[in-house]
């Protein structure tokens, strides 16, 4: 195997990944301020390599036109989030991070492929808002159907 190629963990055998695309992270901070020894405010990362459909694809070296295809060359990262807690000073708040690897792009050699050349590797993180569909509702203060005396506070007076 390659010296800069490694399996990732929990990913099927014969994956094979560029070093500096395998995160070892497996979770991330459900709000800014995640307590680091509280794992409820914690979120696992869902990755497509421990997926069960996740296929690995062959990689295949065209030699006519120097293009290996299949070769993973992107990490790709989708973050799901929304507002919680109090209507007038809401939070941020991750639901959903998904990792997955990209191999769309082929690897082209412009010099001979047993000599040493530099190549370009994406990290792409994207954020999507996921909107709510509720509607914030102000109600009226409850009528009273008693009477309160003027005096009910004393000896406090509130101006």
């Amino acid at each position: 195997m390659h010296p800069y190629l490694k399996t990732p963990q929990n990913a099927m055998a014969g994956l094979l990944v560029p070093n500096w695309l395998v995160q070892d992270i497996d979770m991330v901070g459900i709000f800014g301020n995640a307590d680091p020894a509280d794992i409820t405010q914690w979120l696992p990362i869902s990755k497509s390599i421990t997926n069960e459909n996740y296929k690995v694809k062959s990689r295949i070296w065209n030699p006519t036109h120097n293009i290996c295809n299949g070769i993973i060359t992107g990490l790709k990262y989708r973050i799901l989030w929304s507002y919680a807690g109090s209507v007038t000073r809401p939070q941020a708040k991750i639901i959903r991070i998904q990792e997955e690897f990209e191999d769309n792009v082929p690897m082209t050699h412009i010099i001979d492929p047993e000599r040493a050349q530099l190549y370009s590797f994406t990290t792409t993180v994207s954020w999507v808002f996921i909107g709510s569909e509720t509607e914030i509702v102000k109600l009226p203060p409850p009528e009273l159907f008693f009477s309160v005396p003027d005096d009910i506070f004393y000896p406090f007076q509130f101006i």
